[in-house]
């Protein structure tokens, strides 16, 4: 017969490893923090956020004033990175991006005519490239940036190519070109910690694929002439470990389509839809540099924002959930929406007219685990 310690240990080390266990149910109870919204005095109408490592959040706004500008926030106050009331903005592109300094890459076009790439943290803007005095002619709307201050972008370029190029120092590398083989144009692409290049290519033959690259040979890292595949999204997105995650559809069935990641070697699925979960999904995911992924995704109509961490699918936040006083009506999640400590940057609509962006944020699950195993040892001591 085990003695009074010994049942005291048994029962604190099976307390302890059914805690573990449910760990990550407890890890799913997401805090919410508003970063700006409609009911300001200033903004309105936002576009799909990005977020960096230490939650500040870059996107771009209308304002009341019929203006528009790029903003960055992490729940106290905005910061406007460039503004269209003066000189030289006249419209923004539809998502700026924001590495862990800060730094902001955004397109723009130009109230003199043309457009151009730029940096900003507030203050005084960085040219990156314009279309004026550049090959360039015209250029993406949603460039990349990463920690070192290297910009990823589209553009086309004057002589009636296509391109995806990198730009950092005032030194730009093209990345992949339309005038040879197998390329014909691009969508916006990603870049990582390392400037390795994700990007989404239409090519001869009127095929698809994803691909990476820094400015040699690329790296095939699907194909929709593979028995798999029939098209991709426009936004794929890449980790500090060069896995790319993807949105596709699929060759089986009218409208499946699926969420992917790939280094180049073997595909693991993420989700499908439809499917026995999501009636549809977005094709613009989120990857860390942990492997976690997170996607828009339908259910039975109803939109909602998922995590998938280790196999673990976890829902954050969707139609008909309580936020901010009121009920969510819609939600926009973007491909640089996810950072390393699993935050999560949307757009959101309310069922009481407010729009806004606002960052999910997981709460450490050691102090809950701590205080559960407290309490039981406590109960335990009690029945001793």
């Amino acid at each position: 017969m085990k003695n009074p310690a010994s049942k005291l240990s048994s029962l604190l080390l099976t307390a302890f490893a059914v805690l573990l266990a449910i760990a990550p149910a407890a890890r799913a109870q997401y805090t919410f923090t508003p970063i700006a919204d409609s009911t300001s005095p200033t903004l309105n109408i936002f576009s799909t956020p990005s977020i960096n490592i230490t939650g500040t959040v870059a996107f771009r706004a209308f304002l009341d004033t019929g203006e528009y500008g790029v903003f960055t926030g992490a729940g106290a106050g905005t910061t406007a990175i460039a503004l269209s009331d003066g000189t030289p903005f006249f419209f923004f592109g539809s998502r700026p991006a924001i590495n862990a300094t800060g730094m902001v890459a955004f397109q723009a076009s130009l109230d003199a005519g043309g457009s151009g790439i730029f940096t900003g943290v507030g203050g005084a803007t960085n040219v990156i490239t314009m279309s004026s005095g550049t090959p360039f002619s015209h250029f993406g709307q949603s460039p990349s940036i990463n920690l070192s201050g290297a910009v990823a972008f589209q553009a086309g370029l004057d002589g009636g190519d296509d391109g995806v190029f990198t730009s950092v120092g005032g030194v730009t590398t093209t990345i992949a070109l339309s005038s040879g083989a197998p390329f014909r144009f691009f969508r916006d692409p990603a870049i990582n910690a390392m400037g390795t290049v994700a990007f989404s290519a239409n090519l001869d033959g009127n095929s698809e694929g994803i691909f990476t690259g820094t400015g040699g040979a690329t790296t095939t890292i699907a194909l929709s002439t593979e028995p798999v595949f029939s098209t991709f999204g426009i936004e794929p997105a890449i980790n500090a470990t060069g896995t790319v995650a993807f949105g596709a559809g699929l060759d089986t069935g009218v409208g499946r389509n699926g969420i992917f990641t790939s280094t180049g070697g073997v595909t693991t699925t993420i989700a499908l839809g439809p499917g026995p979960i999501f009636s549809g999904l977005d094709s613009r995911p989120s990857i860390n540099t942990a492997g976690t992924v997170a996607f828009a995704a339908f259910v039975s109509g109803d939109q909602a924002i998922y995590v998938s961490e280790s196999g673990t699918l976890r829902r954050v936040i969707g139609f008909g959930d309580e936020l901010f006083n009121s009920t969510v009506m819609s939600l926009d999640f973007g491909s640089a929406g996810l950072n390393d400590l699993g935050q999560l940057a949307f757009r959101y609509s309310l069922e009481d007219g407010t729009t806004g962006i606002a960052v999910a944020t997981v709460p450490e699950p050691g102090s809950a685990l701590l205080a559960g195993l407290g309490s039981l040892a406590l109960l335990a001591r009690r029945r001793r």
